[in-house]
């Protein structure tokens, strides 16, 4: 009976495969919790729906189960026992890693704080410390024999009594786990978390949905490290240190890879975290996600376990330190520079679009949704620095971008129907913008205010008084009815026309309570541009541009010259197909369409633009001296920009003599006769 208390004892289990076994119990539990769908975490709402979402949550707890019956199983082999231990708390880290990145890379905030996620996080973490601590603890020396005073010489023991009695003699000798052992786990255990914190969230875009009244019910545009294409080579470099970590048996490899690691993750991830832009002053803005915090953690972990204890210490600080040049060389190089190349005076491009769409410094792609790419470009409409896009979200809906350091921040969302808005510029914080304008439907120009979540100005609803409905805190500063264009001018101005009106007026006028009638000029409705200094130039029909300087008469440019004249250094002797004109802060006036881009300069002389861009669609003059010019090649739209327009257009090279056939400024030769009839008073 003594004996068989005894044996009963050796394999009892200790309070750590109790703790085990209630940790399993606590996170099966939280998981299977039914909980409010609302939350927007997939796990949770799994719990109360018919689809399978459960199976990776679940098996944390099913581990810990295994683990404990792992332990039972092998009581009496003490090895074996002490290495089912051992390789369960690098496990069940690893699966409570995995568990958990996929509960958080789901873009919702509310899996932060489902009981699925805290079930998972906070079991998982005791289970894996209590494991830990299960595997390198000594074993206390008892005195199994002192109960034992009787003599057995004389008696044979049995194969069972032999086994218990080698089992207690080898408890009476303190075994304390290899301190390499544990000098090998932790980088291991660190590099393998590594290497899980790069398919967490790296970065994340607060937008003002984030930060609106559902914010907490809202995802954030989260961006994993292998998704940022100028960190993918720096990742590779961390992983395939961290590999070395992971695997390396040598004692001075491992902590070679280790300081390497450590010290490339480090530095890396505070360049990362110093390239991020500043934030809107609303908070819209990149700020750094959880992979990145906790791989910065790992990496100064990483550091610290590589370099202690001090021996061979110069080769493991020569790997770090070569790590550090790595995590501040490796990132810039690799990362593509975004500034455009061009030369002075020749056309560059302002934004990086591609087929409509412009991907930032940051990776974030907008699609640009109006036909004239200038519509969704604006400024402010003092002049001052600042650029807004509108950015296509939707078949009838866009979104305004704030565009500051070559990176696109999203402001406020426009549910527009299927007319985009025009952009007009900015002013107080407030965006204004021509809505509607297409066929014979209204249009109205709007004044939205930025720290908007959401505005609808798609016009289709009517107030009791007969005003079109807005959303709240949108003001509507003047109404029409009819096609409706705009055109940004130098002097500060804006011009509506469609059908038969035009309008100019100043940007300082546009306030609640203007009037349209104040502001009609005379002309039927057609584009005029004009300059500060009082040039003005109009469409005088198709293709034909009449332009006034102050002090004189207007003179057709373009229109008169027969089809077929080349272009020359008289504009009237030039064909031209003139699909939009702009005059800048200088007074030149730029012409743009479908053949060569040119300028005509105050002495009368057309200059054709360097690098023979054609394909012109819009144009603007900006009171900064630049030129802006809306261009389609290949059917893609793309912005170009002139950004010393009005200071270099008269050292672009004069175009040549006219041809004699095409030359306006002179009276043909030759004579023709002709004769006179009296006209009577009454026609």
């Amino acid at each position: 009976m003594e004996t068989l208390r005894h044996r009963a004892a050796i394999r009892r289990t200790e309070w750590h495969g109790l703790a085990l076994a209630a940790l399993a119990v606590v996170t099966a539990v939280s998981v299977l919790l039914p909980g409010s769908a609302s939350t927007g975490c997939y796990l949770w709402r799994a719990t109360t729906q018919p689809v399978d979402g459960r199976g990776p949550a679940l098996a944390l707890p099913v581990a810990l189960v295994a683990v404990v019956l792992a332990d039972r199983l092998w009581a009496d082999r003490l090895t074996v026992r002490r290495r089912v231990r051992g390789w369960a708390a690098p496990g069940l880290a690893v699966l409570t890693a995995a568990i958990w990145t996929g509960l958080v890379v789901q873009g919702r905030s509310g899996c932060s704080t489902s009981p699925a996620v805290i079930g998972t996080l906070v079991g998982g973490t005791l289970a894996v410390a209590v494991c830990a601590h299960w595997a390198t603890r000594p074993f206390p020396a008892r005195g199994v024999l002192r109960d034992r005073g009787e003599s057995v010489a004389d008696e044979p023991l049995n194969q069972s009594e032999l086994r218990a009695t080698f089992v207690h003699l080898c408890d009476l000798v303190p075994v304390r786990p290899a301190r390499g052992a544990t000098a090998a786990l932790v980088p291991a255990a660190a590099s393998a978390l590594l290497l899980l914190s790069t398919v967490l969230p790296w970065r994340e875009l607060v937008d003002p949905v984030a930060l609106g009244p559902a914010g907490a019910e809202a995802g954030l545009l989260r961006a994993q490290l292998w998704e940022l294409p100028s960190a993918v080579p720096w990742a590779v470099l961390v992983a395939v240190l961290a590999l070395t970590t992971l695997v390396a048996r040598a004692r001075l490899v491992r902590r070679t890879a280790a300081a390497a690691t450590g010290a490339l993750t480090i530095t890396g991830t505070l360049y990362a975290l110093m390239q991020l832009p500043p934030r809107l002053p609303d908070g819209v803005g990149y700020r750094p996600g959880l992979g990145a915090w906790i791989a910065l953690a790992l990496g100064v972990l990483l550091v610290v376990v590589s370099l202690l204890p001090l021996r061979q210490l110069p080769v493991v600080a020569a790997a770090a330190a070569l790590g550090l040049v790595g995590g501040l060389l490796v990132p810039d190089a690799s990362a593509a520079p975004y500034r455009p190349e061009g030369v002075a005076g020749a056309p560059h491009r302002l934004l990086d679009l591609n087929g409509g769409q412009l991907q930032d410094a940051m990776g974030m792609r907008v699609a640009i949704g109006t036909s004239d790419p200038l519509d969704s470009i604006a400024g402010r409409l003092d002049g001052t620095p600042g650029t807004w896009l509108l950015g296509r979200t939707g078949s009838e809906s866009s979104t305004v971008f704030a565009y500051a350091d070559d990176v696109a921040l999203p402001q406020v969302t426009l549910a527009h129907g299927p007319t985009p808005p025009a952009l007009l510029g900015v002013t107080d914080q407030r965006m204004l913008l021509l809505a509607g304008g297409a066929g014979d439907r209204p249009w109205a120009v709007l004044s939205v205010p930025l720290d908007l979540v959401s505005a609808d100005i798609s016009l289709r609803h009517q107030n009791p008084d007969g005003t079109y409905y807005v959303t709240p805190g949108v003001e509507v500063l003047a109404t029409g009815t009819g096609p409706a264009f705009t055109q940004r001018n130098a002097d500060h101005s804006i011009v509506i026309w469609g059908g038969t009106r035009t309008w100019r007026i100043p940007a300082s006028a546009l306030r609640v309570g203007m009037r349209l009638d104040q502001f009609q000029i005379a002309g039927a409705g057609a584009p005029v541009s004009a300059g500060p200094d009082g040039t003005v130039a109009r469409q005088t029909g198709p293709g034909g541009v009449a332009l006034q300087r102050p002090g004189a008469g207007p003179v057709q440019l373009t229109g008169v010259a027969p089809a077929g004249c080349p272009l020359s250094r008289d504009p009237a002797s030039s064909s031209l197909t003139v699909g939009a004109f702009a005059v800048d802060v200088g007074g030149n006036l730029w012409l743009g369409g479908n053949s060569e881009t040119a300028v005509v300069t105050p002495d009368g002389v057309l200059r054709p633009l360097p690098g023979r861009v054609a394909g012109v669609a819009s144009i603007e003059a900006r009171a900064d001296g630049s030129v802006v010019l809306g261009v389609a090649p290949g059917g893609g739209d793309q912005v170009l920009v002139v950004p010393d327009a009005a200071a270099a257009a008269a050292s672009y090279p004069a175009a040549g003599e006219p041809a004699a056939r095409c030359d306006q400024r002179k009276i043909a030769g030759g004579s023709a006769s002709y004769r006179i009839l009296p006209v009577g008073a009454d026609g």
